[in-house]
């Protein structure tokens, strides 16, 4: 594979689907914030427009396996072209690996997470905004295209098995959820939601 290529300006993920949003998303922005701040280096893997460049007070390093267009009016913003197995990037040099709406079409998951895992700082973190089997299966259907399909609980192992500690599952939401409250949402979410979030930490 080709050396990363490394860019001043510009956006790594494959295309999105056609109703894909186009501003950051605000459950993204509170969850980011929340591990992160002044200082630390955020590292996003599938940046396309880098929609979450400037919502924190963290340095921002956006990747993409292509700076191309997604549309004439939709440009990425990407400072290293590169896949996401092999990020062009030093060990330990991030405080939090993001990717979101990505993930699930990266042509090695398992890879990926291993180069996630090393970039990371001891007790870095990682946080996967991913999309879970409900909504996998129906871009199988739009795009013609085979999807894993896993579940939020089985892209929760996948971390696990990487290295990752104290993994846990996430909700679409900006506020704190009671842990009581938190399986059922969960459940709710796999049944009628969109999204698979997961976040885990490398060992200090």
């Amino acid at each position: 594979m080709n050396e990363p290529q490394r860019k001043q300006t510009a956006g790594v993920s494959r295309e999105p689907p056609a109703a894909s949003p186009r501003a950051a998303a605000s459950f993204v922005v509170a969850l980011l914030n929340r591990y992160v701040g002044v200082g630390d280096l955020l590292v996003d893997v599938g940046c396309g427009p880098g929609l979450y460049r400037h919502v924190t007070p963290a340095r921002f390093i956006g990747i993409d396996y292509t700076d191309a267009t997604y549309y004439p009016d939709w440009p990425r913003s990407v400072d290293i072209v590169a896949e996401g197995s092999a990020l062009g990037l030093k060990d330990s040099c991030a405080d939090l690996v993001m990717s979101k709406s990505a993930f699930f079409q990266f042509p090695d998951p398992e890879g990926a997470l291993a180069e996630f895992h090393r970039v990371l700082k001891p007790g870095g973190r990682i946080l996967l905004f991913d999309y879970n089997r409900r909504t996998q299966k129906r871009l199988e259907r739009v795009e013609v295209a085979r999807r894993p399909c896993w579940t939020q609980w089985r892209l929760r192992v996948l971390v696990a098995r990487a290295g990752f500690q104290q993994t846990e599952l996430l909700l679409p939401t900006a506020r704190r959820v009671a842990r009581p409250l938190r399986l059922p949402f969960l459940v709710v979410q796999e049944l009628i939601g969109s999204w698979a979030i997961v976040t885990g930490v490398k060992a200090k």
